[in-house]
Parts: C-alpha cells; sequence; structure tokens
C-alpha cells in the first residue's frame, strides 16, 4: 500500500528511504543500524510491508553459511518473541525483560556506531593470535589499517558508506596513536626536542582538522557529502597538506626517542611512508572517479559563483 509517513533511515550510510509500493531496501538486518520514524505526512491507513530474511554467502563456505541460517533464524524468532512480550509490561519479570531488551539494543547500537563489531572482532582475534605467536603481529595488523582505508577510500569514491568509513579510520588510527604511546611511555626520557615535535606536529595536524571539520578531514567532498571548496584559514594559509605535514613531524618526535627508535625501528618511518604515499594520491588527484569529480566541482564552483 501506499506509505507517506513511515520513513527508514541508515545513518552510518547515511541514507533515508520512505518505502512504498513497489520499493524494495536490502540490508544486513542483525548489524547494519537502522530506525524507523514518521515524516510530517500521515497515511491514511496502516502501512503494511513484507520483510523477507536472506543470507548469501560463497558455494566454498556452504557449511558456514547455513550455520549462520540457523543460528540468524533462532536469533530473529527469540528476540521478536522478547520484544513482543514486553511492548506492555505488566509485571516486574517482564519490566525487567523490557529493560533489558532497551538497554542490549541501546549497547548494541552505539558499539556498531563508534566501534564496529567486525573492528572489534578483528583486534580481539589479533590479540589472541599475537599472544599465541608474537607481539609484533598486533602491531603491524593495526598500526596501519587506517592508511589503507584512507588510500582505498579516496580510490574508490563509489559504494562508501561514510559513517562507517569514518568510523573504521577513527578507530584503526587510534589503536595506532594508543601504540606509538606505549612504546612512547614504556621508554620515557626527558627529550626537549622529541616533546617539541609532538607538540608542534600534532597542534598542526589538530588545527587543520578544525579548519576543515570532520567530514572534510574524511574526504566529505571527495564522497559528495560536503560542498567542495579551498580552506584558507590557519594552517592552509601558511603550510601546505598541514594535516599530513603535521602528523609527520610529531611521529618524527616519536623516533626521537631513543628507546622506542631502538625497539622499533621501522614502526614509525613506516607511518610516513604511507602518509606520504596517500599525501602524493591527493597531490595527483588519482582515483578512478576523477572525470566525474572535475563535473561535480565545476558545477559547484558555478552554484558559489
Amino acid at each position: 500500500n501506499v506509505n507517506k509517513q513511515i520513513k527508514t533511515s541508515f545513518p552510518m550510510v547515511p541514507s533515508a528511504y520512505t518505502l512504498s509500493e513497489g520499493d524494495a531496501v536490502a540490508f544486513d538486518f542483525n548489524r547494519e543500524v537502522h530506525y524507523i520514524s514518521d515524516n510530517k505526512e500521515r497515511n491514511e491507513g496502516f502501512r503494511i510491508c513484507m520483510k523477507v530474511h536472506y543470507v548469501t554467502y560463497p558455494k566454498c563456505l556452504t557449511g558456514w553459511g547455513k550455520l549462520l541460517k540457523r543460528l540468524s533464524i533462532k536469533y530473529n524468532l527469540n528476540a521478536r518473541a522478547l520484544f513482543l512480550a514486553t511492548i506492555a509490561p505488566g509485571s516486574i519479570t517482564a519490566r525487567a525483560s523490557a529493560l533489558m531488551v532497551l538497554g542490549t539494543t541501546w549497547l548494541t547500537e552505539k558499539t556498531e556506531t563508534y566501534l564496529g563489531l567486525n573492528n572489534l572482532f578483528y583486534v580481539l582475534f589479533l590479540g589472541i593470535l599475537s599472544y599465541i605467536v608474537h607481539p609484533l603481529l598486533f602491531v603491524i595488523g593495526t598500526s596501519y589499517l587506517h592508511y589503507v582505508i584512507y588510500i582505498g577510500t579516496y580510490y574508490s569514491r563509489r559504494n562508501i558508506a561514510f559513517g562507517t568509513f569514518k568510523r573504521d579510520a577513527v578507530f584503526f588510527k587510534s589503536i595506532a596513536i594508543c601504540t606509538l604511546v606505549y612504546y612512547y611511555l614504556k621508554h620515557f626520557e626527558v627529550d626537549p626536542i622529541s616533546l617539541m615535535m609532538l607538540a608542534g606536529g600534532y597542534f598542526v595536524a589538530t588545527a587543520a582538522t578544525q579548519a576543515l571539520g570532520i567530514d572534510k578531514t574524511y574526504f566529505g567532498a571527495e564522497l559528495g557529502h560536503c560542498r567542495h571548496e579551498f580552506v584558507t584559514a590557519f594552517p592552509y594559509n601558511m603550510i601546505p597538506h598541514p594535516m599530513i605535514v603535521g602528523a609527520c613531524v610529531g611521529l618524527l618526535g616519536f623516533h626521537k626517542l631513543n628507546g622506542l627508535r631502538h625497539e622499533m625501528p621501522y614502526l614509525v618511518p613506516a607511518h610516513i611512508v604511507l602518509y606520504l604515499t596517500h599525501m602524493t594520491q591527493e597531490i595527483l588527484d588519482f582515483h578512478r572517479n576523477r572525470a566525474r569529480y572535475e563535473k561535480m566541482s565545476k558545477a559547484d564552483q558555478k552554484k558559489s559563483n
């Protein structure tokens, strides 16, 4: 039937759809954050929609796919039964169950929005593997992943879930910085030059982030979520590519510390090589949608004029 009232939103994309007759949307029901809300318009009757739960998997993983199918069916049936039983709780047990449903829903949504369940399982798996095999596995497997995300996203620019991209980039960059801080504190000694490089470099990088805004920092203009415009505020009016330059100076501040440099001689150089690789990609504007992006930039410039 016709639906004008109820909207389905996917904040991590971000996108929203008011699905009506003949419309369909497919998504990962168990993991992708979604919710429904009302538009200003009202329906004349009830909204009637059909939900089809399905699982897809490659033939080589048939056993794993069938296991996921069974687990998803059991989860959805039990979750739906619990939800229906707690809509109007009339007893202490029902109220406790209702609070549990609300609490786990809130916690799951916040975890997926700000951390990512896949990211947490990856870090947990890598941590266990590193404990068994060698601690460097965790350092290598988490310190440089955000550069791969930067470079791949900047190049692709197609079908990018903007919220998910920002979450993953910030998540793994945070782990990388925590790893650097750990080794820095482990070998800490008073080194004025190192401290000044850290303070100055990350001050410039932070100022560049504030000048751009978080969305443009993470390719909001390149991905079509922000207007393309040149920023002339500090430090962009003084330093070319200040975010990357500042970060590299800060990284060299970590590397300046003798103990860190001796224990992990390649940790910081690898960071800088990958940062400069991405900076070169930005300078050359190397991506597969270059012609399309140039048209978008010209259109934005005409609008601003």
